[in-house]
């Protein structure tokens, strides 16, 4: 995974350091030193708070997957034992008949929208493209790392994030470097002299943004992090008039539960526990309260014998 790339360094730190406490004063020792992240410390607690509570979450959805896996494997366990307890009755001819209707019925009806869709994703499909739509699909770099290359930077992004390496001359440093920032601006100067300007390709948070300057492959560079306004979606440059990517070609990132609304995240967490439960060889949570139901009315009728009935 992605996250995954750094835990052998950051862990050779923290064993160095001699655990955490002296890890995070390296690191933000770190920060001090070699950024101006302490130059503004509201902001830079704001980085933080979000960071934290980005993990924070994390974490949290993991333990929630973890009990999720744990109360199915003791739900199947307890449904093994119910199936071995449970007593078989006797069902009739025409209850049998009229059972498979409604489960034929329903079957049906659930298929129906997704014919629908399928249907209208054909006739999407077989329409031609109008005249210059196929070049415009391939107009553009082909993204590395979701961004790109121009003469005065390298640059890639997520969804919510964009990191810019802008090069500058070899003695830049933090004193004589100096970055402003707006919704919609850069402005970079370099001993009191304008050194990179423009306009971004869209809005940004200028509350929300990190630089420091490094040394990568023997060339000085500012590396600028910022946060986009929209945070859903894909640029196609850093700033207006510089080389864009073709963003139709970039690489989608892997969504998390804690960005989808309230309205979607039930949808999917339901998605996520059937996918579980049918890797572990358990029903579905519709497919379990079916089951319930029809235990309750094999229970409801004692006389009646289900021996010679199949149930899918």
């Amino acid at each position: 995974m992605e996250e995954e790339k750094f835990d052998g360094l950051l862990m050779t730190v923290v064993q160095q350091s001699q655990g955490i406490n002296g890890f995070f004063d390296a690191f933000f020792g770190f920060l001090r030193r070699k950024t101006d992240f302490y130059a503004q410390p509201e902001s830079g607690k704001q980085l933080l708070d979000k960071s934290f509570n980005s993990q924070l979450e994390a974490y949290k959805e993991q333990q929630r997957i973890k009990e999720a896996k744990q109360k199915a494997a003791e739900e199947k366990k307890k449904r093994e034992q119910e199936l071995k307890n449970q007593k078989v009755v006797e069902i009739t001819d025409e209850e049998a008949e009229r059972i498979a209707k409604e489960e034929s019925a329903r079957k049906a009806a659930q298929a129906a929208p997704s014919q629908q869709v399928q249907k209208q994703a054909e006739t999407v499909e077989a329409e031609p493209k109008k005249e210059g739509e196929e070049e415009e699909e391939e107009k553009g770099q082909v993204p590395v790392g979701n961004g790109g290359t121009t003469d005065r930077y390298i640059w890639t992004q997520t969804l919510g994030e964009l990191t810019a390496n802008f090069f500058i001359p070899a003695d830049a440093n933090g004193k004589n470097i100096k970055v402003d920032i707006g919704v919609q601006k850069l402005k970079v100067t370099y001993k009191g002299q304008t050194y990179i300007e423009g306009e971004f390709y869209s809005k940004v948070k200028p509350d929300e943004h990190l630089w420091t300057i490094d040394t990568i492959d023997n060339r000085k560079v500012l590396i600028l992090t910022i946060d986009k306004f929209e945070g859903m979606t894909w640029w196609k440059t850093v700033l207006k008039g510089d080389t864009e990517i073709n963003t139709k070609k970039v690489e989608p990132e892997n969504s998390k539960l804690s960005d989808l609304d309230e309205e979607t995240r039930p949808t999917v967490e339901k998605m996520m526990i059937d996918q579980q439960r049918k890797a572990m060889g358990l029903p579905t949570l519709e497919e379990e309260g079916k089951q319930d139901m029809l235990k309750k009315f094999m229970a409801a009728h004692p006389e009646m014998d289900f021996s010679k009935c199949k149930f899918n």
